[in-house]
């Protein structure tokens, strides 16, 4: 299976092998990011385009340094990736009916 070197740190960093990530030098991939205590974990994605590093936050593009140091320690498979995009909870943390993260899963929505 090809990788493409773009991603080469992020696949190792799932795999618990790579280096120590490098404040302001942000790695392509998917990554779960803290915005703080109150507010539920979201996820990011790191690409290049057009010579540039960039960043999407739910709808919202950044330049990646902006957000890495943010999320640069808690990657994620792009399937997390897509889960969390799609149903805009993580499949660990089930959404409540208002929207709250729960890890109690007797007050989760129901997904039927």
């Amino acid at each position: 299976m090809h990788i493409d070197p773009d991603f080469a740190w992020w696949n190792k960093a799932l795999k618990g092998t790579a280096s120590e990530p490098v404040s302001g030098e942000p790695q392509c991939g998917f990554y779960k990011m803290s915005s703080g205590k109150t507010e539920p974990a979201k996820a990011v994605a790191i690409w290049r385009e057009n010579g540039r590093v960039v960043a999407r936050v739910a709808m919202t593009f950044f330049e990646a340094e902006e957000v890495w140091d943010r999320c640069c320690r808690s990657p994620i498979t792009y399937d997390e990736y897509m889960h969390f995009r799609a149903t805009g909870s993580w499949k660990d943390h089930p959404a409540t009916a208002d929207g709250r993260l729960t890890r109690d899963l007797s007050k989760a929505a129901p997904i039927y």
